[in-house]
């Protein structure tokens, strides 16, 4: 039922060689507040996904968003650059961390990106700063979740979500990257369709009451 047209990243088996693939992912992880991690659950909850495409010799895009900052303000604790050195570590694969120079812009964070991509040939993983520091992410407003959209599809057409916890948000690196991409192009992460198989499960079980 829940399940119905997603489907599994699985599929992309010898299909995405040196092919950019967008992976959203929820990194929100808890912290004190001296920004010290308290649990790593959600970033090892992708690391089925992340692992997967780095063995089909994807060249991942990782987004995520972590806690609520304004547009545009880089200070304090909001930025994710934190995580690289723990997502290099856990994932077994150097994972390079990308901004993009305090622009909100995410035209200039895709720009960097494809960047950083072109120069550090020999790297496979790429963590984009939080995705709510930038214009669109969390917009009322369609046109600028449109184009916070279309920056990425420019550099990649397939998408895979890996982001349970975050499924319910109408948000654009969750609702609108996805709307843009022919439909064969995007998946649903190893945990995030074990997560709605389980509900899916749930559900049918309490109908059958």
């Amino acid at each position: 039922m829940i399940l119905q047209g997603i489907k599994p990243v699985s599929h992309l088996k010898n299909r995405v060689r040196n092919r950019i693939v967008t992976v959203r992912v929820d990194f929100n992880v808890p912290r004190t507040l001296e920004n010290k991690i308290v649990d790593l659950y959600r970033i090892k909850s992708a690391l089925e996904t992340i692992q997967f495409l780095v063995t089909e010799c994807a060249l991942e895009i990782l987004l995520s968003h972590l806690g609520q900052p304004i547009v545009g303000d880089f200070s304090g604790n909001n930025s994710l650059s934190f995580l690289e050195s723990i997502c290099s570590d856990l994932f077994k694969i150097k994972t390079t961390f990308v901004r993009s120079n305090a622009s909100h812009n995410v035209h200039d964070l895709v720009k960097v990106t494809s960047e950083c991509i072109a120069f550090e040939s020999t790297n496979r993983l790429f963590l984009l700063e939080n995705t709510r520091l930038y214009l669109g992410e969390c917009s009322k407003s369609e046109d600028e979740k449109r184009d916070f959209a279309f920056a990425f599809q420019r550099i990649s057409d397939t998408y895979v979500n890996e982001a349970f916890s975050c499924i319910h948000r109408n948000h654009a690196s969750i609702v609108t990257i996805p709307k843009l991409l022919d439909t064969n192009n995007v998946y649903g992460g190893i945990n995030l369709l074990k997560e709605l198989r389980a509900l899916d499960q749930n559900i049918t079980q309490n109908l059958s009451h």
